[in-house]
């Protein structure tokens, strides 16, 4: 007996040239800044697309629980670089992050040697951090779809409780894992207190908040630190990813709207619980 699987594929445009062949019977979605299209199919032997899931089992219904990356998926920013900033050290930890990232260093290693670099900022530099923050486009789209559905959002995260947590309240965030750095007399030590969100972390997190419905999460990331997460949710996708996430996560969305995943797993009550307006949600 073949079982019943769900194809979801997105585009920044209504048409294209890289477009899979797909039954007329195809449900057409909308939403801000991205068109997707979903159908039914029994096997999947056919090679998958960039910017298309295949949704199966429980979560067919739609998912519990959604959980993303924070730097460079929710948001465009790398927290901990805007933060070097204000030490002057950017171009430095930029290029430690780009490796970590890679798979070519060692998360907890690359961590340690970035924050040794912000020692001696004062406090207020989180205040004029979180006021840059740029959200990804279709964020809020993608938590508010996801809040409709009856699901939770969280977000797990490399860089920092105390700009995550802010953001994440801005957002109606349910779930917030990060790490958190020393603070005495008022300026960073250069050092991190507590457990370090390492890839491991990430995916102990997603299971915690999931479960006994782990096989109805979604995580979503860009980085090497991401892939145990995706690779234990229930469809694990990467969002602009780097090469290794790209060769090993379950579906990749490649142009950066976060609203364009929910086209790949909203449940087939779409209309129900997406917006009907692409123009509903701004950033």
């Amino acid at each position: 007996m073949t079982s019943v699987m769900r194809v979801g594929f997105v585009s920044p445009t209504p048409t294209g040239t890289n477009f899979p062949r797909m039954p007329r019977s195809a449900t057409h979605l909308r939403g801000d800044g991205w068109y997707g299209w979903q159908w039914q199919v029994g096997d999947t032997r056919s090679r998958l697309r960039q910017n298309m899931a295949v949704v199966s089992g429980a979560l067919l219904a739609g998912p519990k629980l959604v959980v993303t990356d924070v730097d460079s998926t929710l948001i465009v920013q790398e927290v901990i670089e805007e933060l070097a900033a204000a030490a002057g050290t950017r171009t430095q930890v930029a290029n430690i992050t780009a490796a970590a990232m890679a798979g070519k260093l060692d998360f907890a290693h690359s961590l340690a040697l970035r924050v040794a670099t912000l020692q001696g900022v004062p406090v207020t530099v989180f205040e004029n951090v979180l006021a840059r923050i740029r959200l990804r486009t279709g964020a809020r789209e993608l938590i508010d779809n996801v809040h409709r559905c009856g699901a939770h959002f969280g977000v797990v995260s490399g860089g920092f409780i105390e700009v995550v947590t802010p953001l994440a309240a801005q957002l109606g965030i349910d779930y917030v894992r990060a790490n958190r750095l020393e603070i005495k007399d008022g300026f960073l030590t250069g050092r991190t207190v507590g457990k370090i969100v390492t890839g491991e972390v990430k995916e102990e997190a997603l299971r915690t908040w999931a479960g006994t419905e782990l096989d109805r999460s979604v995580a979503i990331g860009d980085g090497a630190n991401d892939l145990p997460m995706l690779n234990a949710a229930g469809l694990g996708i990467g969002f602009c990813p780097k090469p290794v996430v790209a060769k090993n996560a379950d579906a990749v969305l490649d142009w950066p709207n976060l609203g364009a995943a929910w086209g790949m797993i909203c449940p087939t009550s779409y209309g129900k619980c997406a917006s009907s307006s692409p123009n509903l949600h701004k950033n």
